[in-house]
């Protein structure tokens, strides 16, 4: 099948709109009559059932749980024209295979997320993305929340206002542990306690 549409990866750290442009493609693919559908990990505990981004725009999205089988979620998305994905990085790694076998039968694929950790290491999901040739990635940055230039390629987690250990969980979501908070920064504003 020929395809139309790129499978886009729309990447970068908190805030530099990813999410949202995850939301416009959504939308443009509804208003041209096509079937959209969204998802959510649930355990992205903060926007349950509702894609949203920082700037205000937001989409309904179905919540997955993280023992989705491939056949629930294959049939959850088979009559989809359009399939997005808010917060890739939530997801099993198994989840790139069957989008991408949906992409090629013809359905067009946005995903959005970060694609490094706090640490600022690369993540599996973003990686095993980046390795589909047919995978375009757009990597948006945003403003550091230190020096206020636009070179944020990082997402740096605080707790209660410091910077954290590097040994800490890969994975906390904002507001689900006491004190936690990301923040965008440029590499020379990154901090990590050892």
């Amino acid at each position: 099948m020929i395809h139309e549409m790129p499978f886009v990866f729309e990447t970068g750290p908190m805030g530099s709109g990813k999410t949202f442009e995850l939301i416009v493609k959504a939308y443009q693919a509804a208003e041209e009559s096509r079937r959209v559908v969204c998802l959510q990990s649930a355990l992205n505990t903060r926007d349950e059932g509702m894609i949203k981004s920082r700037a205000g725009l937001n989409h309904p999205a179905t919540v997955v749980e993280p023992n989705f089988t491939r056949a629930s979620l294959v049939e959850l998305l088979r009559d989809a024209d359009f399939i997005g994905v808010d917060e890739i990085h939530l997801f099993r790694d198994e989840i790139i295979d069957i989008l991408f076998n949906l992409y090629k039968d013809g359905k067009q694929i946005v995903v959005a997320g970060i694609d490094t950790d706090y640490r600022g290491d690369i993540l599996d999901m973003a990686s095993n993305l980046m390795r589909i040739p047919e995978v375009r990635v757009v990597k948006h940055t945003t403003i550091c929340a230190v020096c206020g230039k636009r070179n944020a390629h990082r997402s740096q987690r605080l707790r209660n206002g410091s910077p954290v250990s590097r040994k800490e969980p890969t994975v906390l979501i904002e507001g689900s542990d006491d004190g936690v908070t990301y923040r965008a920064v440029c590499v020379a504003h990154h901090q990590l306690l050892d």
